[in-house]
């Protein structure tokens, strides 16, 4: 506790360069520390964290550790201790070297195992999802961890790449090692799909048009035959049937002309009507 006091006033002389963050900032230390006094270690975290992102400073990360001891999270006080000696630089306080070895020991005396994680790039960073999903470390290439016995669940992000998880099996007392190699997030070209064809004129076959017009010229020339074979029968009236070679001629001709007449107008009747119901039936054809 005398180093969460120690933490607090640190800070006031820190405050003058940012008015704002700093007050803000003294503001939730003040409120994390009450409620660490109060015994409640997570809510006291959550108001760490909160001033962590007011005005970074390694006595959050010192701060944080002290409430993940109260709730006996070993592997993440080991974690925010050692990152609050890393930003101390040089020289730490003697504190948190002694509390880094006491922490050592208990880990490797309990249930928990060592995971070194390597990744590319090196400055991809780490996230273990069973234990916080909003705290991340960075890498560096190679970063060594206490995690607990069990199933844990890593993430490593990078900017520009492609996030990777992995779960691994952590033994107690054992080692594993992990490797993950980001990549760029693969960009799948979507082609737009071509405008619809549009549908070419189409038109009735004209061939059938072709028998229709022989079977009506064919039925014309039955009717003119017809005509003769009047003209014929007319003239073959007017000699009144005398017995005369004339009159067998044109009796001869009527009936040539009859009999021609009505086989023209029949086949060319039906060859007509054949041609119009082809003309009809028959469906309609694309224009090249």
């Amino acid at each position: 506790m005398r180093a969460l006091v120690i933490i607090a006033l640190g800070l006031a002389g820190a405050a003058a360069g940012q008015p704002t963050a700093a007050a803000r900032d003294q503001a939730l230390t003040d409120e994390g520390i009450e409620l660490l006094r109060q015994g409640r270690a997570a809510d006291a975290i959550a108001r760490f964290k909160e001033a962590e992102r007011a005005v970074p400073r390694h006595v959050h990360d010192c701060n944080i550790a002290q409430a993940y001891l109260r709730l006996d999270r070993l592997p993440q006080a080991f974690l925010f201790l050692e990152r609050c000696e890393a930003r101390m630089g040089r020289s730490p306080e003697p504190w948190v070297k002694s509390s880094l070895e006491a922490l050592r020991r208990r880990l490797e005396a309990g249930p928990f195992g060592r995971v070194t994680v390597r990744a590319t790039p090196a400055s991809a960073v780490l996230v273990v999802a069973t234990l916080a999903a909003d705290e991340s470390w960075p890498l560096d290439g190679e970063r060594t961890l206490w995690l607990p016995a069990g199933r844990a669940e890593l993430e490593v992000r990078a900017e520009a790449m492609a996030a990777q998880r992995r779960e691994v099996e952590v033994a107690p007392h054992g080692a594993a090692d992990v490797q993950f190699a980001l990549a760029p997030p693969v960009v799948v070209a979507v082609s737009e799909p071509p405008p619809p064809a549009e549908p070419r004129p189409t038109r009735r076959a004209r061939w059938p048009l072709v028998p229709a017009g022989l079977g009506l010229g064919a039925a014309i020339a039955g009717a003119v035959f017809f005509g003769l074979s009047a003209s014929a029968a007319g003239e073959l009236s007017s000699l009144d049937g005398a017995g005369t070679s004339r009159a067998f001629t044109a009796a001869t001709q009527s009936q040539q002309y009859d009999t021609l007449g009505l086989g023209l107008l029949l086949g060319g009747a039906v060859l007509a009507v054949a041609g119009l119901v082809l003309f009809f039936v028959l469906p309609e054809v694309s224009d090249p």
